[in-house]
């Protein structure tokens, strides 16, 4: 309550899949350095004001009891999306013209093997009390690059499809994950499922051949909730448009004849 909390302004920045990462802090606790406890860092949080164990990834940096030496870093990491976390302390002012009062200087380094849906990055400083002070970077950070981890894979049941024309009817149908960003997977035969609270559901359907009434026909489309439903829309627009355009062409040059 005697220390005076400002906000400064950080706006998005990038950084690449495998490229170490730096993160400097400088904490202050009234009882002096020792007495803090653990420092969280949690990345791929959906927006400030969400709690750390809302965090897609987590590095917990527990200190020694009788002093600020780094004792143990944990990671809470249930996809594997962070690597190589190390770090290191020291002791020093706070600021830099004065020699009072004494701040634990942190400096943690760490990989993505892979990059979080959100942006978000929480920071929470925990004392031997119990006490704690959370600090939310709002923009955070956005990752690039091809993940490093295999593509995630899980099984269905067939029917859960609802499509009339699925080639499986029964048994299970295998799912690989294609886009995280809209937690889109795909099945064996080509097509897009989307996972979302109630499960997964059949999204897109792919062009396949097959027979109807002892004709041969084409099945393709999406659902209007795949992310590609607009581009959809807006191509059949234009074709639409293309061929509406050449008819009244026609028409209009047959009834009026050049003469």
């Amino acid at each position: 309550t005697d220390v005076t909390a400002y906000h400064t302004e950080y706006p998005l920045i990038n950084t690449t899949i495998g490229v170490t990462n730096t993160i400097h802090l400088k904490i202050y606790e009234n009882q002096g350095p020792s007495n803090i406890k653990m420092v969280r860092i949690g990345v791929g949080i959906e927006e400030p004001g969400k709690p750390m164990n809302s965090a897609e990834g987590q590095m917990q940096v527990m200190f020694e009891r009788t002093g600020s030496e780094i004792n143990e870093i944990k990671l809470v990491d249930p996809n594997n999306i962070l690597a190589n976390v190390t770090g290191h302390t020291h002791i020093a002012a706070c600021n830099p013209q004065e020699v009072l009062p004494e701040c634990l200087h942190l400096a943690v380094h760490y990989t993505h093997r892979e990059a979080p849906i959100h942006h978000a990055m929480m920071i929470v400083s925990s004392d031997n009390e119990g006490n704690s002070k959370s600090f939310y970077l709002n923009d955070g950070y956005d990752v690039i690059g091809k993940s490093m981890n295999p593509d995630p894979v899980t099984l269905v049941a067939a029917s859960s499809s609802g499509h009339p024309h699925y080639p499986e009817k029964r048994g299970t149908v295998e799912l690989t994950r294609t886009d995280k960003d809209n937690n889109i997977w795909t099945d064996e035969f080509g097509f897009e499922w989307q996972l979302d609270q109630f499960g997964f559901k059949l999204i897109s359907y792919v062009p396949y051949e097959h027979k109807h009434a002892g004709s041969e026909g084409i099945l393709s489309g999406y659902d209007r909730d795949h992310p590609k439903f607009k581009e959809l829309m807006q191509s059949e627009h234009d074709k639409a448009y293309i061929i509406l355009k050449d008819l009244y062409d026609k028409l209009y040059r047959s009834h009026n004849p050049l003469k």
